[in-house]
């Protein structure tokens, strides 16, 4: 049994017997922007200047036990990172906005590394702009 959490790019965001692909902490950020206009002797007047782009920012775990290659998985997001891939971003089953998703930013905590040397759990900041 699979649950999607969401998808961005083809990486699906899932939890199933064999494998936990999932994001966490996931955060959406919704903004506009307002001019202020300065008035002598009076109280500043604010316009309106339209709506911002969407931000989201989430945690993946990548867990060797859990079924996923930590490595690997955090070369997609390198590649589409260093690519400048737009992709639409999917999270529990709808999509964020009409408009497609950068990837802006990735952070990396190295959580576990064996005796061995080798990557056992890689947790992923990331951070996702609205694309127009």
């Amino acid at each position: 049994m699979s649950n999607s959490i969401g998808s961005w790019n083809g990486s699906v965001f899932k939890v199933s017997s064999k494998k936990i692909f999932s994001l966490s902490d996931i955060s959406v950020k919704r903004s506009s922007r307002w001019a202020t206009h300065d008035i002598i002797g009076k109280v500043s007047k604010m316009e309106f200047q339209g709506m911002d782009q969407i931000a989201v920012e989430c945690k993946i775990i990548l867990d060797a036990t859990l079924g996923v290659k930590p490595i690997e998985e955090a070369e997609k997001f390198h590649k589409a990172l260093n690519n400048g891939t737009a992709a639409k971003l999917v999270i529990a089953g709808k999509a964020i906005s009409s408009n497609k998703f950068v990837l802006t930013d990735i952070s990396e905590e190295y959580d576990i590394i064996t005796n061995a040397g080798k990557v056992q759990r890689l947790t992923l900041s990331l951070t996702f702009k609205e694309y127009r």
